[in-house]
């Protein structure tokens, strides 16, 4: 398969949207369950966010496993691919961080539409990987 054609399958196949579904859950989890921890229960802000990223992150290996990637060549294990997702969310925060920061500090824009393009960047990035890495479905990438 050449590269055009696996860009091709991605940009066009419904994994990217199926994705897409997850992610905007996946957000709209952690934004939920960071207000309860820190409204109600009283956990401190920097706690929550942590606490809910992590959640966040095996409510959506859970829900991509099962539904996004559910066809794909599992070539390992749950425990491993789900490590596998783990290593490239906490890549995703840091491109997504470095992304704002740019946009935000060199470029001058306002840190909400600094977040908007690290976001976009962001899910593309973390959708390649984790369907590189984490559910293996082309071979000919993934040797």
């Amino acid at each position: 398969m050449k590269i055009m054609d696996f860009i091709k399958e991605i940009v066009t196949g419904q994994d990217v949207y199926k994705y897409g579904v997850v992610s905007v859950s996946t957000a709209s989890f952690i934004l939920l369950f960071t207000w309860i921890l820190t409204s109600s229960l009283g956990v401190f802000h920097a706690y929550s966010v942590a606490i809910s990223l992590e959640l966040s992150i095996i409510w959506s290996f859970f829900i991509l496993d099962k539904w996004t990637f559910k066809d794909g060549i599992k070539k390992h294990s749950t425990l491993r691919r789900f490590l596998q997702y783990n290593v490239v969310g906490s890549a995703g925060l840091g491109v997504n961080e470095a992304i704002m920061l740019f946009f935000v500090y060199v470029v001058g824009l306002n840190y909400l539409i600094a977040e908007f393009f690290a976001m976009v960047f962001t899910f593309g990035f973390q959708f390649l990987m984790n369907r590189k890495f984490s559910w293996a479905r082309y071979k000919k990438f993934n040797t």
